[in-house]
């Protein structure tokens, strides 16, 4: 599994839910 495959893909999906809906910044960070 690339890791480098998986945050884009999260970047990717966390940026259209970003843009529609804000979320919490204890999710957001680590």
């Amino acid at each position: 599994v690339a890791p480098m495959v998986d945050i884009q893909g999260l970047t990717s999906i966390w940026h259209h839910i970003s843009t529609r809906t804000p979320l919490p910044t204890n999710t957001a960070e680590p």
